[in-house]
């Protein structure tokens, strides 16, 4: 994932020479203070500048849509940004560097990769293409799931159905299947037109067999019925074939079926709930085990600091800790000691933990991977005892035919007479039979690829694979949104109900969403308090955000920044929001006005606008 690093900007709105190193898996809050115009209070101070410059830097464009010429400073031809990412995974640097011009000339960029300058990269378009596929996410996406403002306020919860169904294909690439469903519908609508041909000459020579069947009937009425006995009994001899070798083929079946219930006997599925509840539970102590560690770390920079500070007693000559008389430079180099076989200790701890969590995703993996087996396994058994049950079908209709025949037979012989010109007719018949027999065999292939499309058609469309993306989709977003909800503390859970396949067999893409409070009674989104629809929302927001950088090739970004967007959410909703983010170990910058005075907060950002220039202060200075 890709980390910001800085960013720094010359004559962008009012801020003449800013910069900003970011504070990585922090949340960091914005205030403004204007002291050009009191009367503006925090307002127009240049917060929203950090925001504009990110997204002009990414996509060449301001965040609110404002032309070049208005947010380059008034006092200056050009302005200049430059943004510095890192992926830490993929071991890369990316440097962004932008200047616009007044007066329609065309805009500098330049983008460095690892230190070295993108040559090929020569224009504009080109440079912002490069950019975002290198993260791996749209403008749409930085607009909508990164850069949350009150001008573009975006929620899943809140979107049409069509906008839903965009994200939940963005989150499963669903649309990657429309092209081989069309393909599919064309090559139906060939085959269906090849069968339609093949079947009307089939019903031509049908037609023209039935009337020579009836003159065959009229003449062994009256003539000799040998020939049609000896046919007759030529069928009875091909049927007999015929179910030998469906028995045969039963028998092949049979033993098919067995081989797989002695495999499926001999699978034994571990139980993957008690491994992942393992895993979990080690994960929460690894998570326990580096904020210990972190706050070792701490303790022993300030001993240092404070054993740097030392002074020596004039009378005695034994060393003092200045910040702390009480302390000796012996006991506080005791401490320190001490201190760093707890770190030893700690980081022996993290190191166990880590490799327990890689042992148990590995045990974990092959239980899915035999379940796996297992399926397919179970699958084919299914196949196996359809195709099976076709055959003992098959057997009995055979079965039949030749009792007919032989009772046929018996009628014959009983009436047997003498009729030379029944062979003519025969030969035409057989004629006829040759000839439907070829259409026959000409359409197997064909109905057998109509059947293999129309399987696929219906399990890969709105029926079938589609609906089951979408559904899986949808309980993704609605999990991932409850997680972050139980971060927030809040008693409040989500339901996403889509996708619902009808008796008809009609596919209802309606995507209702629901809010509870107590986990029973849901009620829906757009029926809750505003304070509710906000931490839904927020949820909601940080849920994709985080479902985008996991299907991003390039990582996606580890940054959400919002811009006065708590809505319904009083000052105190606000701080609890706040102060969530700051545990979340995401890098998160937040512009806010509605805070109380009494909030304090250490990752502090202050922008001072004196006399139209703006300018970034820390919390400390005035």
């Amino acid at each position: 994932m890709w980390n910001p690093v800085k960013i720094e900007f010359k004559n962008l709105f009012s801020h003449v020479d800013s910069s900003y190193e970011f504070k990585n898996n922090r949340c960091v809050v914005i205030f403004g203070d204007n002291r050009t115009d009191r009367s503006l209070e925090n307002n127009g101070a240049g917060k929203t500048t950090l925001f504009e410059a990110i997204c002009i830097a990414l996509t060449n464009e301001s965040l609110r849509n404002i032309k070049k010429d208005n947010f380059i400073n008034r006092e200056a031809d050009s302005c200049f940004i430059s943004f510095e990412l890192h992926n830490p995974v993929l071991r890369k640097e990316l440097i962004i560097q932008r200047t616009f011009f007044r007066g329609g000339k065309s805009v500098n960029v330049k983008i460095f990769e690892n230190g070295i300058q993108n040559t090929q990269v020569t224009s504009v378009a080109e440079a912002n293409k490069r950019v975002l596929e290198l993260i791996g996410i749209s403008r749409e996406d930085l607009l909508r799931y990164y850069i949350i403002s009150q001008d573009n306020h975006y929620t899943f919860f809140t979107a049409s159905d069509t906008e839903k169904k965009e994200i939940m294909n963005r989150i499963t690439s669903a649309d990657m299947i429309n092209p081989a469903i069309e393909e599919l519908n064309n090559r139906k609508a060939i085959k269906q037109d090849e069968l339609r041909l093949l079947s009307l000459e089939t019903d031509k020579l049908s037609g023209k067999r039935e009337t020579l069947a009836e003159q065959r009937l009229e003449l062994l009425e009256a003539g000799n019925n040998d020939e049609e006995i000896a046919e007759l009994e030529e069928r009875i001899s091909d049927t007999e074939d015929l179910l030998k070798k469906n028995k045969e083929e039963a028998l092949v079946i049979d033993e098919e079926i067995a081989i797989v219930e002695k495999a499926l006997s001999e699978i034994t599925i571990p139980d993957v709930s008690n491994l992942k509840a393992e895993r979990k539970k080690k994960r929460s102590e690894l998570d326990s085990f580096e904020s210990e560690l972190r706050e070792l770390n701490r303790v022993k920079k300030n001993l240092k600091n404070e054993l740097s500070d030392s002074i020596e007693c004039p009378s005695c000559g034994h060393e003092f800790i200045q910040s702390d008389l009480g302390l000796s430079v012996e006991d506080a180099e005791r401490l320190l000691s001490e201190t760093d076989k707890e770190i030893s200790k700690v980081t022996k701890k993290i190191e166990d933990a880590e490799a327990k969590i890689k042992a148990l995703t590995i045990k974990i993996e092959k239980a899915e991977s035999i379940q796996e087996r297992y399926d397919e396994f179970e699958d084919k058994l299914n196949r196996l005892k359809r195709k099976r049950s076709n055959k003992k079908n098959e057997e009995q209709d055979l079965q039949k035919k030749i009792k007919r025949y032989e009772e046929q037979i018996v009628a014959l012989k009983d009436e047997k007479k003498d009729n030379s010109a029944i062979k003519k007719i025969e030969a035409k018949i057989k004629e006829c039979d040759d000839e439907i027999s070829r259409y026959k065999e000409a359409m197997k292939p064909i109905e057998e690829e109509l059947d293999l499309i129309k399987f696929w058609l219906f399990n890969m469309g709105k029926s079938g694979f589609m609906t089951y993306l979408a559904n899986k989709s949808v309980k993704i977003i609605e999990g991932i949104t409850n997680s972050y909800l139980r971060k927030f503390g809040v008693d409040i859970s989500v339901l996403i109900n889509g996708f619902t396949i009808l008796k008809s067999g009609e596919v209802r893409e309606k995507i209702d969403v629901f809010v509870s409070n107590d986990g029973v009674t849901s009620e829906n989104f757009m029926a809750k308090s505003g304070g509710e629809r906000g931490r839904v929302t927020l949820a909601g927001v940080l849920g994709i955000q985080h479902l985008i950088n996991l299907s991003s090739n390039g990582g996606g970004l580890n940054l959400l920044v919002f811009d006065e967007c708590f809505h319904g959410m009083d000052s105190r909703g606000q701080e609890n929001i706040i102060k969530i983010f700051e545990r979340m170990g995401v890098t998160i910058l937040v512009i806010t006005q509605n805070v109380s005075e009494g909030f304090n907060n250490e990752n502090t950002l202050r922008v001072v606008k004196e006399n139209g220039v703006s300018r970034y202060i820390s919390n400390t200075q005035s």
